[in-house]
């Protein structure tokens, strides 16, 4: 806990449990990491520190997040908002998004998407290690939604993958027919039947 002296206020780091976060009156709020924040607890959590600026006349809440990959936590609902207000699609103008990702169609594996996903590129990260991360990741299936979230700023469908997507959709569908074509060979199969983890 920081007291600053001129204006009788502190500055202190909250930990993201939503029960203990009630009874603030917060003129700035920082939440960092939102991809992190999962579940109802952690949607709660954010939206009990935002709601605790409401008797402020200036408030000031910023997020700050890598890319993740579980589309239902409030980091990805405040991503699509943020990018929303960013395309014109929605009119807010308390809210200043900026977002460094690659833009829809660059190819993951290009120079071009390692430049728009790192605005410090030269200074906090250098070009070489992220190449070193591509080439593991072009190598690796389960690396790629790693080096996509961290190195490239994208939301990825899943935290690890076995198979690349591009082959994934690429497998023929089975029919009826084709089922019956493999009678009699030995084949593998998989079934996903969980909501939310496999």
């Amino acid at each position: 806990i920081q007291l600053l002296d001129d204006m009788m206020s502190t500055y202190r780091p909250v930990a993201s449990e939503a029960g203990g976060a009630h009874g603030y009156n917060a003129h700035c709020v920082i939440n960092d990491e939102l991809h992190a924040h999962s579940g109802p607890h952690g949607r709660e959590f954010i939206d009990v520190m935002v709601t605790s600026t409401k008797s402020r006349k200036q408030p000031l809440v910023m997020d700050f997040s890598t890319a993740g990959f579980d589309t239902e936590t409030v980091g990805y609902t405040r991503y699509q908002y943020a990018c929303n207000v960013r395309d014109g699609i929605v009119r807010d103008g308390r809210c200043l998004p900026i977002v460094y990702e690659p833009a829809e169609g660059v190819d993951w594996r290009s120079d071009e998407a390692i430049r728009a996903g790192n605005p410090s590129l030269g200074e906090a990260v250098q070009f070489d290690d992220i190449v070193d991360d591509r080439k593991k990741a072009t190598r690796e299936a389960c690396y790629e939604s790693a080096y996509r979230r961290f190195s490239l700023n994208q939301w990825v469908e899943q935290a690890d993958r076995w198979i690349p997507m591009a082959q994934w959709d690429g497998c023929p569908k089975l029919d009826a027919n084709a089922v019956r074509a493999l009678n009699g060979s030995r084949a593998w199969g998989g079934l996903d039947l969980s909501v939310s983890d496999d």
